[in-house]
């Protein structure tokens, strides 16, 4: 595939990544918690989407699993054991917040230290990726 291709499906991802978290940002200083989990998985999923063009160059699975796109993506050898524990925390924030029994529950654990923290280490995953996509 030619590489002006795999960049222009690099920036699509990263972009997109950017626009998630601006949301999650934005959810944030409404309060609104579980979307602000649900968009810095969204944001963490499309930034390890940019990486898998960056290290594959072809298009990556249909999945929200971070774990499978890290490991298909060969992202698994450089991620660090903090990085892969948050992205598991998130890993729950993405298909279960939309369900009833599942949301409810969620919202419950989801208070505005939580989603802070879960904000500052998405960003910083951002920052990470960025780095990485630009090397």
């Amino acid at each position: 595939m030619k590489n002006n291709v795999i960049d222009e499906r690099i920036e699509y991802w990263f972009e997109s990544a950017k626009y998630d978290l601006k949301t999650a940002q934005s959810m944030l200083k409404e309060k609104r918690y579980l979307y602000v989990g649900f968009c810095c998985h969204l944001t963490c999923e499309k930034l390890i989407k940019a990486y898998y063009w960056k290290s594959i160059n072809s298009e990556p699975p249909f999945s929200h699993n971070l774990n499978l796109l890290i490991k298909l993506g060969k992202l698994d050898v450089l991620i660090t054991e903090d990085k892969q524990e948050f992205l598991d925390e998130l890993i729950p924030l993405n298909i279960k917040a939309r369900y009833p029994d599942d949301k409810q529950r969620i919202s419950k654990l989801l208070n505005n230290r939580k989603a802070k923290s879960i904000y500052q280490k998405t960003n910083e995953f951002f920052i990470w990726i960025e780095k990485l996509l630009n090397q």
